[in-house]
């Protein structure tokens, strides 16, 4: 047999293919491989197309020429010697850096500074136990395109902030910085916002403790805290979380009336103010700061009620889309003053866990939130047949509807797991039931499976599950 025929009936052989020789990933026999190795010629063997003998050359004299591996721009680092490879490889491309490891020693802090990483530009170190030792290390760091860093959880007091009054120059582009779940009095706000991070947009003073604090739910962030915060020269922010922070007074500082023309934050659009124990009094001072671009409010666990409601109802944010309401005692009165407020472009409605009975449909439904995509009404008295109400709802882009865990009786039920519905692509719309054709998701998890003795609720989700 010539080599040409030998070959050609090797295993593995395309002749289509740009080789002479391609193996499959079925290996040839042993004989098949002594055969091979007896008759073929060296050249034979190795006969590539030239293009690809080139880029196989180049690839190989790459290799050779690199003596540490190329890194991924985003790192995880999830113990000591994960950093220690990462400070091997002298790489300094990477961009993204987050430490999922516990505590990051002085030492490693240190070592994160000397190498210099000039590209980060996204450092999370949350729950890293740094404490002043360790921002004293940190605020060395030298990186011009630094705009995302995550400090939460951190144990960070005054003395460490007052580390951090300096970074202005070495951090200019930064954008998003949370200081959330860390020990921060009035003292360490002052230090806050010595740096003047002129591009900040978003940044999270979420359960802030105080030495005289630590073990309170509320109000930990004191007055005269909140008086250093709002005295922040950030232009651009747009985003604030202070959960379990503020008193009725702080609210008032926070919503300091313009004077001058100047409005503090003019280009706020998301304001989480949750667990605070806000009032309707607080409420009322909340409704005059003037944020004409405010889009998302987050109210969740405060004490309000149906006067809040209306207070709230009055304020002038034309462009709101999310709207959380939900562990507060609202009850129907306070739905009956929500559907009054000018929230045209409402898109996320939650008002779970707020003392709602079947009373709350009927003016519930009469919403005007053509926009509205979410509703969720969970843990509340909802009784089954508030469901005939509720699907009457003008709301024709209704794409998720959860009242899960309310009192719908045997008459409502889901599968047997007590898993959500998820319509996915199939569209909820039995004829003559829903007004919401583009229904996707119907959450009514841990209901009774449907064996009702209602005929109309029975038929209706039958329909639907079909």
């Amino acid at each position: 047999m010539s080599d040409k025929a030998l070959i050609s009936a090797a295993p593995g052989f395309n002749s289509s293919s740009p080789y002479f020789y391609k193996p499959e990933l079925s290996s040839p026999s042993a004989a098949s491989k002594e055969t091979l190795s007896s008759k073929l010629k060296p050249k034979q063997a190795l006969c590539v197309a030239p293009q690809r003998q080139k880029a196989l050359h180049d690839q190989a004299q790459n290799k050779a020429d690199k003596s540490e591996p190329v890194l991924d721009s985003t790192v995880t680092v999830t113990n000591q010697a994960g950093f220690k490879a990462l400070v091997g490889s002298k790489q300094t491309a990477v961009k993204c850096l987050t430490f999922d490891c516990g505590k990051v020693t002085v030492q490693t802090m240190a070592q994160l500074i000397k190498n210099g990483w000039p590209a980060l530009h996204s450092l999370n170190l949350s729950s890293s136990r740094l404490g002043a030792d360790g921002m004293q290390h940190l605020v060395g760091g030298l990186w011009p395109d630094l705009m995302h860093l995550d400090l939460s959880n951190n144990s960070l007091d005054e003395e460490a902030m007052f580390l951090m009054s300096g970074v202005g120059d070495k951090w200019p582009k930064l954008e998003t910085l949370d200081l959330s779940m860390n020990q921060l009095n009035a003292g360490a706000m002052v230090h806050l916002i010595k740096p003047k991070f002129s591009k900040l947009q978003s940044l999270d003073l979420r359960y802030i403790l105080t030495s005289d604090t630590v073990s309170a739910r509320h109000n930990n962030l004191d007055f005269m805290a909140v008086s250093e915060v709002i005295k922040g020269g950030w232009p651009i922010l747009k985003k604030i979380a202070l959960s379990s922070n503020l008193t009725e007074d702080s609210c008032h500082l926070l919503v300091k009336e313009p004077t001058a023309n100047k409005v503090e934050w003019p280009c706020l659009e998301h304001l989480d103010l949750s667990c605070n124990a806000l009032d309707a009094r607080a409420i009322q001072k909340l409704t005059k700061g003037s944020w004409p671009w405010l889009n998302t409010l987050i109210l969740f666990d405060n004490t309000l009620d149906a006067a809040a409601i209306s207070k709230l109802s009055k304020a002038n944010w034309a462009h709101m889309r999310y709207l959380d309401l939900s562990g507060n005692s609202l009850k129907a009165d306070g739905i009956l003053k929500l559907v009054k407020a000018n929230f045209r472009k409402l898109e996320v409605l939650k008002i779970a866990d707020t003392d709602l009975d079947s009373s709350a449909v009927p003016h519930l439904i009469k919403g005007r939130w053509s926009k509205l995509l979410v509703a969720d009404i969970s843990t509340n008295k909802l009784e089954g047949t508030a469901i005939t109400s509720l699907i009457t709802a003008d709301w024709p882009l209704l794409e998720t509807f959860k009242m899960a865990y309310n009192e719908l009786g045997d008459d409502v039920g889901l599968f047997a797991d007590g898993k959500p519905t998820v319509w996915g692509s199939n569209k909820l719309d039995p004829p003559g039931r829903w007004n919401w054709p583009c229904l996707k998701v119907l959450d009514i998890t841990k209901t009774p499976p449907i064996m009702s003795t209602s005929p109309i609720v029975k038929d209706m989700l039958q329909m639907a599950l079909k």
